[in-house]
């Protein structure tokens, strides 16, 4: 059988990157960001907190290039007045507040500190 190994999903091989960033050479301020072991849960969300940033962020797609690839490629188009890596750092720095007060509220409703 041709099935990958399980793990092979999530576990990064020591050799690579979690992330990398490649300047768009032909639309100016833009960026592809390639996260590895990911699929379209982190995507859609990092792609959705982009969105919020309306006042910086001009575009925000990704996508899974092969459903047997797990990595989820951005694309992020920024105002000429901020850098679209420091947009996409501060999307990920909000996801990650959000997601520390959603484990509060429930640790809080389940009575555990």
């Amino acid at each position: 059988m041709n099935a990958q190994e399980r793990y092979e999903k999530f576990v990064l091989p020591d050799d690579a990157h979690k992330v990398t960033v490649v300047k768009d050479e032909k639309v100016e301020n833009a960026v592809a960001i390639t996260v590895e072991r990911e699929d379209h849960t982190i995507g859609n969300l990092i792609r959705h907190e982009l969105h919020r940033d309306r006042e910086y962020v001009q575009f925000a797609g990704y996508k899974v290039e092969h459903p047997l690839e797990h990595k989820v490629k951005f694309q992020v188009k920024s105002s000429m007045d901020r850098d679209p890596v420091e947009c996409f750092k501060d999307a990920l720095e909000r996801l990650s507040d959000e997601m520390s007060n959603i484990e509060q509220a429930i640790k809080k409703k389940v009575g555990v500190d």
